[in-house]
């Protein structure tokens, strides 16, 4: 091989490593967006607080990237922040996210309706955060859901039908107010599902038999619910 294609071989290797992983513009637009758009107290946050303009966003803390610069996970747990989460939030447009975490945050608000414009979203983290009102009938259109996570908030109404997230493999509502019976399509077909938690609650009726059949169902927990 000349020294020439040699050279430009070895430079278009450089470049593809060198660029590979990096943080795309828009994703970095994103995501300073968000940070604008929270109100985050930063006595408290350990992560938004030294978001900047600088550097490259995926090695911001709470922040993680794929092979091709786009963010597929948030972790904001515990980041002080307050107030809510608004529905046309830039937080929706981040469409590769796969997970998110932003538990032990936000003071009495509810749970945005905008979840299921995350298309990708495997793991969603909200518990311990003062979320009120209803479960977002929209959380169910999250195909890719793997672990739900809503415990210790101050949720009320009916859980919705999850049984078209065939994906599901934990799902945590313990310690809300919810109310209502469960019916046989609520987790219907969640051959995946293997701890459903849901006490500590203000459910009624009869425990619908089929909860028991679920093939790979370990850990049900249904005390004082």
């Amino acid at each position: 091989m000349a020294v020439s294609s040699l050279f430009r071989l070895l430079f278009f290797v450089f470049i593809i490593t060198f660029v590979d992983g990096k943080c795309r513009d828009d994703q970095k637009t994103l995501l300073l967006e968000l940070k604008s758009e929270l109100v985050f107290d930063s006595s408290i946050s350990k992560r938004l607080v030294k978001w900047n303009e600088t550097d490259d966003c995926c090695k911001w803390r709470g922040v993680g990237c794929d092979d091709s610069g786009r963010v597929i996970s948030l972790e904001l747990q515990g980041e002080g922040i307050s107030g809510r989460i608004g529905e046309s939030s830039s937080l929706f447009r981040l469409t590769y996210l796969s997970k998110l975490d932003l538990s032990g945050n936000f003071a009495t608000s509810e749970i945005p309706n905008q979840f299921h414009r995350l298309p990708n979203l495997a793991s969603l983290g909200l518990s311990s955060s003062g979320f009120v009102g209803p479960i977002p009938s929209t959380l169910a259109n999250l195909t890719q859901l793997v672990e739900l996570h809503l415990s210790n908030n101050f949720l009320t109404g009916s859980i919705p039908s999850f049984h078209n997230c065939k994906n599901l493999e934990s799902i945590y509502f313990s310690d809300n107010k919810l109310k209502g019976s469960l019916s046989h399509l609520h987790f219907q077909g969640l051959k995946n599902l293997s701890v459903l938690d849901l006490s500590q609650n203000a459910l009624n009726g009869t425990i619908p038999h089929h909860l028991f059949t679920l093939p790979s169902i370990s850990y049900l927990f249904l005390s004082y619910s």
